[in-house]
């Protein structure tokens, strides 16, 4: 069974509103997300612990920048 928790990443590069999709889209293609909300500079998704690479490659693709992850308890 998979362990998904919430996680609060740091998202650079969201300059614009636009960037909200952009990001929202970027995440929605990784399997192992969920997403909860994104606003600019950050996102709130329910994910695997190893889905971090995943999510950076998937950001860094679109033009963003994951800088942080914070796992919520």
């Amino acid at each position: 069974m998979k362990s998904f928790h919430t996680q609060i990443l740091t998202i650079e590069g969201m300059d614009r509103e636009e960037s909200v999709h952009g990001v929202t889209h970027a995440l929605g293609e990784v399997p192992s997300v969920r997403i909860d909300k994104v606003e600019r500079g950050r996102a709130r998704v329910l994910a695997e612990p190893a889905s971090e690479p995943p999510m950076r490659k998937a950001l860094e693709n679109a033009g963003f920048t994951l800088s942080s992850t914070e796992v919520e308890e």
